[in-house]
């Protein structure tokens, strides 16, 4: 009876240490799908941040073409301004200039807001894309130690199974 309760003992702690084992095994998993998901979360910062300075380019784009017509607008003023014969119409065409003038002032105000959030824009890619590429070369680094520090768990686990085997099939039932 004495020996079966030693063995009793012994195999309680078989399995506290297969327990232990599991666990480890379990944290270092963790500690994967955590790195993986930093990661994930880089690569869609990235892809957010490229998406919003192609929408910034493509408003750039559109304020160009703003331009284009302003700039087209005050030159056909100027052109009716010279030909104007009298006061009340030369102060009407004076009024349109004044009117254009200051949408053209809006328009370099929103083409200077434009460039400024590109550039904030730009910057931030750069700092999200140096993470990104630092966080893959960490993971690439990791992964090798990782399949080995699992593998090594795996093999003493299954040493401590075959160890209860043994100890299990000297116990009477």
């Amino acid at each position: 009876m004495k020996e079966t309760l030693k063995k009793l003992v012994e195999l309680q702690k078989i399995d506290s240490e297969k327990l232990d084992l599991k666990y480890k095994r379990q944290e270092v998993l963790d500690g994967l799908v955590a790195d993986r998901n930093e990661y994930e979360s880089l690569e869609r910062r990235v892809a957010d941040e490229k998406q919003r300075q192609q929408e910034i380019r493509d408003e750039g784009q559109r304020l160009n073409r703003e331009q284009a017509v302003l700039e087209t607008r005050a030159s056909e003023l100027k052109k009716r301004l010279d030909i104007v014969r009298n006061t009340a119409e030369s102060q009407a065409v004076g009024r349109e200039i004044v009117a254009n003038e200051n949408k053209m002032q809006e328009h370099f105000e929103k083409v200077d807001r434009q460039n400024s959030d590109l550039e904030e824009s730009l910057q931030k890619l750069a700092m999200l894309q140096s993470q990104f590429f630092a966080k893959r070369a960490e993971l690439a680094d990791k992964l090798p130690g990782i399949k080995e520090t699992l593998a090594a768990m795996d093999k003493e686990i299954k040493k401590v199974d075959t160890k209860r085997k043994a100890l299990c099939s000297g116990i009477p039932s």
